[in-house]
C-alpha cells in the first residue's frame, strides 16, 4: 500500500510577485448550504446553495514584498497579472523536500479585492519577526469560477526565504522611548455586492472606509509626560511621524545598518494618545494609540520599502 500524501503550505503568487515567508494561509470557499422546511415537515428533504462568499487570508514574514504587491489600500485581483494563486506543496516521503514535478496543489482567484490587514513587530522578551496579514474578499468576474482548486500542479521557480524584519524605532512627533511592539491595523472596511437576479456569487467589491490605527507599546514612564504624549494627546503629521521595520541581512544574521536602504518606513498623521499604563510585579507597560487621519493629499498610511533609518 502506498503512503498517504502529505501537503503543507508553500508560497503565494500575487500578481506576478512570488511572496515567500508564508507563515499560514486559510482558504474559505464560503458556500452557504440551505435546507428549507415546508409543508409542516420537521426535517428538510432537499438542499441548495443559494450563495457563496469566498474569502482568503495569509500571513507572511516577507512584509516588504507583500506591501509592494498590494500597497496600503489593497488591489483588485483582476488587475493583477495572473490573479492570486496560493500553493500547497506535496512533501516527498522520507525526505525534508517537496516532491519534484507536478505533484502539488494550487488555489486560484481571478476576481475580488486583496487587502493588507495588519503588520505587527515585537522586541524585548517577546522578540520575533515582523509579520503581515492579508485578507481577500472574492467575487465572480462573470467567466472564471471565484475559486479554482487544482492538483497535479508544478511549483513555480523563484521562491526566496531571505526577507525578514524586526522592530525599528518609532517617532510620533517625538521619539517613543523603550519601544517594545508596533501594531499597524490598516483599517480597510470593504464589502461585496451583486448577488442579485439569481446570481450565486457577488460580482463587485468596494472600500467604504479607511480608518487605520497604529498601536505602540513601551516600557518607559516618560512616554506619558507633557514632553512626549500629554494627557490631551499630541498631533502628528506625515512629516514628523515615522515608524520603521528593520530588515535582517541573511548574509550576516544581523540587521542591515541604518544607512543601508533595506528597511521599511511607515508614515502617518493623526492624534496620538496614551491608551493605558499597566503595571504588576514586573515591568510596567505603556500603550500609545494613534488613530490615523487623512491629510487630504497623501494616503492615510504611506510606506517606503527599501528605506534608510533616520
Amino acid at each position: 500500500m502506498s503512503a498517504d500524501n502529505l501537503f503543507t503550505l508553500w508560497g503565494v503568487n500575487a500578481g506576478g510577485t512570488l511572496v515567500g515567508g508564508i507563515k499560514s494561509y486559510s482558504v474559505k470557499p464560503g458556500m452557504k448550504v440551505d435546507t428549507p422546511l415546508a409543508s409542516g415537515q420537521a426535517r428538510g428533504r432537499v438542499q441548495f446553495i443559494p450563495e457563496g462568499k469566498p474569502v482568503v487570508d495569509f500571513t507572511t514574514y516577507a512584509v516588504g514584498s507583500a506591501l509592494t504587491a498590494l500597497t496600503t489600500l489593497g488591489k483588485l485581483i483582476a488587475s493583477m497579472s495572473g490573479g492570486l494563486v496560493l500553493y500547497g506543496q506535496c512533501r516527498d516521503d522520507g525526505t525534508a523536500s517537496a516532491k519534484a514535478g507536478s505533484n502539488h496543489l494550487s488555489f486560484t482567484y481571478a476576481s475580488g479585492l486583496l487587502m493588507p490587514t495588519r503588520v505587527t513587530a515585537q522586541a524585548g522578551k517577546n522578540r520575533g519577526y515582523a509579520e503581515m496579514t492579508v485578507n481577500g474578499i472574492i467575487t465572480f468576474d462573470g467567466s472564471n469560477a471565484p475559486l479554482i482548486p487544482a492538483s497535479g500542479v508544478a511549483l513555480p521557480a523563484g521562491l526566496t526565504e531571505a526577507e525578514y524584519y524586526g522592530l525599528g524605532p518609532a517617532t510620533a512627533a517625538v521619539a517613543i522611548p523603550q519601544l517594545t511592539s508596533l501594531d499597524v491595523a490598516f483599517g480597510i472596511g470593504a464589502e461585496s455586492k451583486g448577488s442579485s437576479e439569481g446570481k450565486q456569487f457577488d460580482t463587485a467589491v468596494w472600500i467604504n472606509e479607511v480608518k487605520p490605527v497604529i498601536t505602540l507599546k513601551g516600557t518607559s514612564p516618560t512616554t506619558f509626560t507633557d514632553a512626549v504624549i500629554p494627557l490631551n494627546g499630541r498631533i502628528t503629521t506625515q512629516v514628523n511621524t515615522k515608524f520603521y521595520l528593520r530588515r535582517y541581512d541573511p548574509t550576516t544574521g544581523r540587521f542591515y545598518e541604518d544607512n543601508v536602504a533595506q528597511h521599511i518606513k511607515i508614515v502617518a498623521a493623526g492624534l496620538a494618545v496614551i491608551s493605558s499604563v499597566d503595571a504588576g510585579q514586573g515591568e510596567a507597560e505603556i500603550t500609545v494609540e494613534l488613530p490615523v487621519v487623512w491629510d487630504g493629499t497623501h494616503e492615510c498610511l504611506v510606506t517606503t520599502v527599501g528605506s534608510t533609518i533616520s
